[in-house]
This record gives C-alpha cells, sequence and structure tokens, in this order.
C-alpha cells in the first residue's frame, strides 16, 4: 500500500463528476457525493486511488483477473466514484494474447461513474451495477463490444450521459430502473443487436436526448 498526502492548496473533485450537487432528483435518486478537498493518492493492491473528506474515488485499476469485484471501502472511506478512464482498456497478457476484464461487479457504495470509466472494455460480458448508483458518465460503457449483460439494481439511477453504451454491438435487451430522469444524446448508438421494443425505459425519463438508439436494429 502506498499512500500520498496532498499539501498546500489541495485541488477538489474533478470537473468530469457527474451529480455533485448532493441533491435529490424531483422524480429521481440522490447523490452523497458533494465536491470535497482531496486529501491524498495511493495505491492499495490492484487500484488506484485518491481520498476525499467523506469518500473514496478509484482513479485506476491495474489488476489482471477476469472477475472483478471492485472493494465497497479502502482506507476505511467508502468507494462512491469510480473515476474518469479508470478502467479504459484494461488487459492483460497471457501467452502474448490480450485478454480482459469478462465481468465487473460494483459494490453498492458506487453513486457515481465518471466518464470512460469503462469504455474499451473489449471482453467483458456482464456488469452488475450496485444499488445506489446515481450517474452513468458520458462515454462510460462504450465499445464493450462483447457486452450482453447490464444488471441494475435499486432505483437510485437518475442521470445517463451522451454515448454511455455506445457500440456494445451484441447486447440484446436492456431493462433501465425506475427512477431515471434523464437518458444523453446517442446513449445506446451503434448497439447493433438491440431493437426498440428491447429498450424499456421507465415512465421518470423527463429528458431523452436525441438518436439514443442510432443505428440500432429497426423493428421488422
Amino acid at each position: 500500500k502506498d499512500t500520498k498526502t496532498e499539501g498546500g492548496n489541495t485541488p477538489t473533485t474533478s470537473d468530469s463528476l457527474t451529480g455533485t450537487d448532493g441533491n435529490t432528483d424531483p422524480a429521481g435518486g440522490t447523490t452523497t457525493v458533494t465536491e470535497e478537498t482531496l486529501k491524498s493518492s495511493g495505491t492499495e493492491g490492484d487500484y488506484k486511488y485518491e481520498l476525499y473528506e467523506t469518500y473514496a474515488k478509484i482513479t485506476r485499476y491495474t489488476g489482471i483477473e477476469l472477475d472483478v469485484t471492485v472493494p465497497d471501502t479502502i482506507e476505511g472511506l467508502p468507494v462512491k466514484v469510480i473515476g474518469y478512464k479508470a478502467f479504459f482498456r484494461n488487459y492483460n497478457l497471457d501467452d502474448n494474447i490480450e485478454v480482459g476484464i469478462e465481468k465487473l461487479t460494483l459494490p453498492d457504495s458506487v453513486e457515481i461513474i465518471e466518464d470512460y470509466a469503462f469504455a474499451g472494455l473489449e471482453e467483458v460480458v456482464e456488469i452488475n451495477f450496485g444499488k445506489n448508483l446515481y450517474s452513468i458518465g458520458s462515454n462510460s460503457i462504450e465499445n464493450c463490444y462483447a457486452l450482453k449483460t447490464l444488471n441494475f439494481s435499486g432505483n437510485n439511477l437518475t442521470k445517463i450521459g451522451s454515448l454511455a453504451f455506445s457500440a456494445c454491438r451484441v447486447i440484446e435487451e436492456v431493462t433501465l430502473p425506475d427512477g431515471v430522469v434523464e437518458i444523453g444524446n446517442a446513449a445506446f448508438q451503434y448497439c447493433h443487436s438491440l431493437t426498440e421494443d428491447k429498450l424499456s425505459i421507465p415512465e421518470s425519463a423527463a429528458t431523452i436526448g436525441k438518436n439514443i438508439m442510432f443505428a440500432c436494429t429497426p423493428l421488422e
């Protein structure tokens, strides 16, 4: 474990953090993540992280596991944020063959998935989200070409960013949980195996962006 303590004028959370108001959306969920002072950064096991006053943020996964369960705490603080490009195109080499994460499970503590957090995980087949997830950032799960299963638990998910699931080519069915308020532009574009009748959008979705299913399979 390697920890670095920041001094002087410490930065706050990154501008890419989505849903930092700490408020409750009228028709959606709640996030407890607010902009806080960065206290320290370090490495624990396969995870690089930043520690804020009340939560931890994973900034990079460096492991080689195929079945990854993200920890719910680091240094005694709940892991509430998966940072920008934290798992971006994570691979390991097995006999000179690139092998990537196949299954990813997030704990209930995670509320925010920042932009590009899981983009380019080309081998991932299944992603399991925790019950307190509030927002999924732009491009955060794009180009996951083998992704077939998205499991949502709970009804706290409120915001889905633009291009969030773009080019997840083989996913055939998505059921978004009740409480989703906002879906960004082209959120499911190039999901070639997904048809309109297999994308379940709750009535709570007050804002739906343009072309959310661009180049998906049309109904016959």
